[in-house]
């Protein structure tokens, strides 16, 4: 049986497994996120994955909870630059808006050709 984690320990390894585990999602998505290569890329045997997480549903999880979280404290500091500039503000979530609103019109505007092009065989 392998040694027990002190406390600092767990979370240096939760918080690498959650580090790993977020590379490895954008990398490969939720399917082909492996056990075995997440706990060989932290340095730990496989078994101790089941120390922090009950399965992979209960780690993928943590992952997501991990992301709210840091996306909710990333909007509360963006809040503060509300209330100092608050017409900063407004003109920069118009600009993301429109901009959002020219990206979505070109990949219309791209399916369309796209499948312009297979009507016609182009």
């Amino acid at each position: 049986m392998g040694k027990a984690f002190s406390e600092e320990e767990r979370q240096e390894v939760q918080e690498k497994l959650r580090r790993i585990g977020l590379r490895l999602l954008a990398e490969d998505g939720i399917k082909n996120i492996s056990i075995r290569q997440l706990t060989r890329e932290a340095g730990i045997a496989q078994g101790g994955f089941y120390t922090f997480y009950q399965d992979k549903d209960d780690f993928v999880e943590d992952l997501f909870l991990l992301r709210i979280k840091e996306k909710t404290d990333a909007m509360y500091k963006k809040r503060k630059k509300t209330l100092d500039d608050p017409k900063g503000f407004i003109a920069g979530l118009i600009y993301n808006v429109c901009t959002l609103n020219r990206i979505r019109h070109l990949l219309t505007v791209k399916a369309i050709l796209y499948s312009f092009t297979k009507i016609i065989k182009i």
